[in-house]
């Protein structure tokens, strides 16, 4: 059974997480619809964005705006943000210090000092040339266009100039080049990957059309064999990691002595190592984990009465986390701060929706890797919840259980909505975000839109009796998104969209034609017309 949970508990805190840093913050939000929301380790709201201003907080550009929750590193207090047009810079307090404008397709996190920013080439969307500004939003480098460029790395970037024909440079942080690629590598250089073990990785294809890789540390070191580039030794071999903490010698013999399908659960942390070893007799079906240090040392946890034992089960983020049975058989999980192993955190049930960041449990409501929603933080060295989303941020997917709450809610999720529903609809004044998918309901209510003085985004779908929405619609004001689907016997929505002075996005899968969509972003030129496809059903 001990080996069962071990292997569950693996399953559960499927990933390791960097250690946390006290300049690292959280972006949350529980729906698309909904502002970000900046707090810190303990809590603390740093600052809310508006609805639909999006922090530009990953290496990469995403293909779609659908995640809800960030880490992300605030050491340089500032962050570049995006309304969807414009792009601004915001400092740690969430006040916005310089406005970047529109024209850009992305703009990277600082890297050692610098955005990318990623400038439309010929104002296309999808077409890019990449210049390279300082934290302050001033373009660096006499304001020189790159092809292509990588993020700086210990003081350095790999860059290719003018188009996609240009040569291929490392240069340093003053933008002077220190190696020219394209003289010193044979072929032709294509593309370069994300830096790993100490390395740009570099596409090449030489004269036979193959493509081979060669590999660039940012010292200047080349090879087309990425393990000459190791920068350390062990046994006599190159390793890309650092050495690591010395072990005992009885100890290293007992790992020798494991096999080499058998990998211990071990950590480093402040110049110590800690490994989990079994126990138990020799060929016993007893699984007793123990912690050693690297001195082959055991950690003896504390034992409370009525305890009858604490079994460590695996390291995570910078915590450990054990197995607690009490002597009526009472079975919960307690998290330990490392190295000092005090106990933390303790709970019954662990969800497999859960994730350790550093020294935070993530709960998740979804196990997607997009659009996931955090249900609860917990501070596991005090115990403390950190976030759980409360009436007003909440994401309400049944009208049951939002009546509970029904002066508060502002954003229902609901599908199969009766015609019943659609009339309690009105019992919820703060409504901001109302989205709802498949209906047989005949009509929508007079008077249901005018009780949303503050909705900003409505999602219909699949609702095939409606003809018409009541008249009322038209003093939504406040209405940012409208996304309309499936809806086959609606008509008149293309002549509402001149009642809605605040709309930005229109997703639907009415038959806009080209000049339609011109003329219309002619007239409302923040307006963007997503086609959304049609629904077919084959018999």
């Amino acid at each position: 059974m001990r080996i069962l949970n071990y292997i569950l508990l693996s399953l559960i805190f499927f990933t390791s997480s960097p250690l946390f840093s006290q300049d690292r913050v959280m972006f949350i939000r529980q729906s698309q619809e909904q502002g970000f929301k900046c707090i810190d380790e303990d809590g603390n709201l740093l600052f809310t964005l508006p609805p639909g201003h999006d922090p530009t907080v990953r290496t990469v550009k995403e293909p779609f705006k659908l995640s809800n929750f960030y880490f992300v590193d605030f050491s340089e207090n500032i962050l570049p943000v995006t309304d969807g047009h414009r792009y601004y810079l915001i400092n740690k307090k969430g006040e916005e210090v310089r406005d970047m404008g529109e024209g850009f397709n992305w703009i990277s996190t600082l890297q050692e000092g610098y955005f990318r920013v990623f400038e439309r080439f010929e104002n296309r969307r999808n077409a890019s040339v990449i210049v390279f500004y300082d934290k302050n939003g001033q373009p660096m480098f006499d304001g020189q266009k790159y092809w292509e460029a990588s993020r700086f790395r210990n003081g350095h970037a790999v860059v290719q100039l003018s188009d996609k024909d240009g040569e291929w440079h490392m240069i340093d942080k003053e933008g002077k080049v220190v190696l020219n690629l394209s003289d010193t590598i044979p072929g032709n250089i294509r593309r370069i990957a994300d830096f790993k073990r100490d390395a740009w990785q570099i596409s090449v294809k030489n004269e036979q059309n193959y493509y081979t890789k060669y590999y660039l540390r940012t010292d200047g070191a080349l090879s087309n064999k990425e393990s000459d580039l190791w920068r350390y030794e062990k046994n006599g071999r190159p390793h890309y990691k650092k050495p690591a903490v010395p072990l005992n010698r009885d100890l290293q013999k007992r790992l020798n002595g494991l096999g080499d399908w058998v990998f211990p659960p071990r950590i480093e942390i402040e110049g110590q190592t800690f490994l989990l070893l079994n126990d138990g007799p020799k060929d016993s079906r007893d699984f007793i984990s123990v912690v050693y240090n690297q001195n082959n040392e055991k950690i003896h946890l504390d034992t409370l009465p009525g305890v009858e034992s604490i079994s460590p089960l695996d390291f995570r983020g910078d915590m450990m986390i054990a197995q607690k049975i009490t002597e009526e058989q009472d079975t919960s999980f307690v998290f330990y701060s490392l190295p000092e192993f005090n106990p933390g955190y303790e709970t019954d049930k662990l969800s497999y929706k859960a994730k350790v960041e550093g020294n935070l449990l993530v709960y998740y409501d979804s196990n997607s890797l997009f659009a996931v929603k955090v249900s609860k933080i917990v501070n596991l060295q005090t115990g403390k919840t950190i976030y759980e989303p409360d009436a007003n941020s909440k994401v309400f997917t049944s009208i049951s259980e939002a009546m509970k709450h029904k002066e508060s809610v502002t954003v229902l999720d609901l599908k199969n909505v009766s015609q019943e529903d659609l009339e309690k609809l009105k019992q919820f004044p703060k409504l901001k975000v109302l989205k709802m998918e498949k209906s047989n309901a005949s009509e929508i209510p007079s008077g249901l839109f005018s009780t949303f003085n503050g909705l900003t985004a409505l999602k219909i779908e699949d609702f095939q009796q409606i003809q018409k929405f009541p008249d009322d619609i038209r003093q939504l004001k406040s209405l940012r998104s409208l996304f309309i689907s499936d809806c086959s016997k609606l008509q008149g929505v293309k002549g509402l969209i001149s009642s809605f002075p605040a709309l930005t996005e229109l997703r639907s899968d009415l038959p806009f034609g080209n000049e339609e969509i011109k003329n219309l972003q002619e007239q409302y030129p923040k307006l963007r017309i997503h086609p959304v496809l049609k629904a077919v059903s084959i018999d």
